[in-house]
C-alpha cells in the first residue's frame, strides 16, 4: 500500500496534496517481500473489532477484572510475559477505553470487507513485484487452534491462503478451489495419518468435489502433487506473485514451554525456529528470474520424492532362450497399494525466510 501510495504522489492530485511527493521511495524500490501477509485482511481482525469491546464491557461490569489482573502477575512469575509493572487500576482503564481503542487500530483496516473495499484497489495498482510467503498448516499452538474456527479454506491460523497469496477476491465466500474426480488421492498418505486427515478437512469443501487451493493448486503444503481436474482460480493482484508455500504457522513463539503443540509435528515451524521440510517453489514467471528478481539457481534446489506403500506378487510368465525354447519363469510384480509424489525444496533445516534472504532480488 505504502508503495502505491507513493508511486501515486509522483501526479498532481489528492495524494501528493496530502502526503507531497514522495515517489522516490518506490522509485528506488526493487520489490517487496510479503510474508504471510493479510493482502485482503483477515476475519480475526473482524472478530477483535467486533467482540472485544463488547468483552471488554462485560469484563468491567464483573468480578472477573480482578481475576484477570491475578492471572496476569501469575504468567508474570513464570517468566512468560512482564506484567509486573501494570496495576489493577492500569487494567481497568485499559478495558474501560478497549471500544476507542479498537477502532483506532490497523485491526479495522484488516477487517475483509475494509480490506477488499478501501485497499484493494490501492494494492493492485502496485508498480514493483510483490513477493508473496503462504502458509498452510492445519495444527498449531492452542492459540492458532481457536482461531481456525473463523477462518475459511486454508489458512496459517491467521490468515487465510488466499489472503497470503495475494488473490483478489471479487467476494470474501469466493475461494480458489479445485475439481477432482479422484477425491481419495488428496489425501495424503506420505505424512501421519492424523496430520494428513486434517489437512484434508480443512482442505475439502464439504458435500462436493471441490478441494481449496494452496497458493499453488498443483501443490499441497506439504509437497504432494494435487489431483486437479478442473479449476477455479482466483486472479492475483497486479504485480504479485507466490515465491514460497509452506507447511507455516503464522507466529510460534520462541519459549519452548509454550510450544508443546509443536511436540507431534517436528515438520512445522516459522518463526520458533524449528526445522521443516515441506516448502516448495511455486513461481513459474520467467521475467522474475530473467529480471534477477529471483535467483535462477533456486529451480536446482527443487526436488521429486516418491512415497508409497507396496507390494511384490509372483507372476508366471513364458520365456524364450537363445535356441527358441519357450520355458516358464517366475517374475515378482509391484503392485503400490498407494503412492504420492512431492515436488519441493530438498535442504530439510532451511526456513522460508532463509530461502528468502538466499534467493530472493540477489543483485
Amino acid at each position: 500500500i505504502m508503495l502505491s501510495i507513493a508511486n501515486k504522489t509522483k501526479n498532481t492530485g489528492a495524494e501528493q496534496t496530502k502526503y507531497g511527493n514522495l515517489g522516490y521511495l518506490s522509485d528506488r524500490c526493487k520489490g517487496h517481500i510479503a510474508m504471510h501477509s493479510a493482502l485482503n485482511g483477515s476475519n480475526l481482525a473482524a472478530v477483535a473489532v467486533s467482540v472485544v469491546p463488547k468483552a471488554a464491557a462485560a469484563l468491567s461490569a464483573s468480578s472477573l477484572l480482578a481475576n484477570t489482573f491475578t492471572t496476569l502477575q501469575h504468567y508474570s512469575s513464570l517468566g512468560f510475559y512482564d506484567f509486573s509493572a501494570v496495576s489493577l487500576s492500569d487494567l481497568s482503564i485499559m478495558v474501560n477505553s478497549m471500544n476507542s481503542f479498537i477502532n483506532s487500530t490497523i485491526l479495522v483496516d484488516l477487517s475483509p470487507k475494509i480490506a477488499q473495499s478501501r485497499w484493494s484497489s490501492i494494492i493492485n495498482d502496485v508498480t514493483v513485484p510483490v513477493l508473496t510467503v503462504s502458509g498452510n498448516h492445519p495444527t498449531g499452538t492452542p492459540m492458532t487452534n481457536t482461531t481456525k474456527l473463523f477462518l475459511k479454506g486454508l489458512d496459517d491460523g491467521v490468515v487465510n491462503t488466499e489472503s497470503s497469496s495475494g488473490r483478489n477476491q471479487s467476494s470474501a465466500n469466493l475461494f480458489s478451489s479445485f475439481e477432482s474426480s479422484k477425491k481419495v488421492r488428496a489425501f495424503d498418505m506420505g505424512i501421519p495419518t492424523t496430520r494428513a486427515a486434517r489437512f484434508y478437512i480443512d482442505q475439502h469443501k464439504p458435500f462436493s468435489d471441490l478441494f481449496y487451493c494452496d497458493s499453488s493448486p498443483y501443490i499441497s503444503a506439504t509437497g504432494m502433487v494435487e489431483p486437479v481436474s478442473n479449476l477455479i482460480l482466483n486472479l492475483q493482484y497486479n504485480n504479485h506473485f507466490t515465491f514460497l508455500q509452506a507447511t507455516d504457522q503464522h507466529m510460534m513463539p520462541d519459549n519452548q514451554m509454550t510450544c508443546f503443540a509443536f511436540k507431534n509435528y517436528p515438520n512445522t515451524n516459522n518463526y520458533g525456529k524449528s526445522y521443516n521440510n515441506e516448502e516448495e517453489l511455486v513461481t513459474n514467471n520467467k521475467n522474475l528470474y530473467n529480471s534477477g528478481k529471483i535467483d535462477p539457481l533456486i529451480i536446482n534446489e527443487m526436488g521429486e520424492f516418491l512415497r508409497y506403500k507396496d507390494r511384490f506378487f509372483p507372476k508366471l510368465v513364458i520365456k524364450t532362450n537363445k535356441f527358441g525354447i519357450k520355458f516358464p519363469k517366475i517374475v515378482w510384480k509391484r503392485f503400490y497399494i498407494w503412492k504420492r509424489t512431492y515436488h519441493r525444496l530438498k535442504e530439510d533445516k532451511a526456513l522460508d525466510m532463509d530461502y528468502a534472504y538466499r534467493f530472493l532480488f540477489p543483485n
